[in-house]
């Protein structure tokens, strides 16, 4: 009986760690992406926080990678719920910044970011498809 219950302990508290764990990711990620996105810019466009002038092909595949690790949260997240809300998460993330960054000075929006936008999120989706759960256990251990 006493190790029914020191493995029902460890397994909340292995648990509780990986929940901290995925909320930390989460409120990093988050918070770079609002300031990343919703930063107002000087006008000249294309600057990344005013540091480096971006345009053409590396404005496109940054467009790519900004999702990305959305979709790498969104599947350890839900790994084992809702895998059809999983799809439009992205999309609809994509959207919403397009449509705040249209009101704000200096930025500008654009459908093609919108598309590259879902594309990342698809590819990290499309990739851990079948490997979730292993990717699952590389990132949180087996227990």
């Amino acid at each position: 009986m006493l190790d029914i219950r020191v493995t029902y302990r460890h397994y909340y508290r292995v648990r509780l760690q990986r929940k901290w764990k995925l909320r930390f990711a989460w409120s990093i990620y988050l918070s770079a992406l609002f300031f990343t996105v919703f930063t107002p810019s000087d006008g000249s466009g294309g600057d990344l926080l005013g540091l480096l002038q971006i345009s053409g092909l590396v404005e496109r595949l940054l467009n790519i990678l900004l999702l990305m690790p959305l979709g790498f949260l969104v599947v350890l997240t839900y790994i084992d719920k809702n895998k059809w809300l999983i799809w439009i998460y992205g999309p609809i993330l994509s959207i919403l910044i397009e449509s705040i960054q249209a009101l704000i000075p200096g930025r500008t929006s654009d459908s093609l970011d919108i598309a590259m936008n879902s594309l990342g999120y698809y590819l990290v989706i499309r990739l851990s498809k079948n490997r979730n759960k292993r990717l699952y256990k590389v990132v949180f251990g087996t227990h």
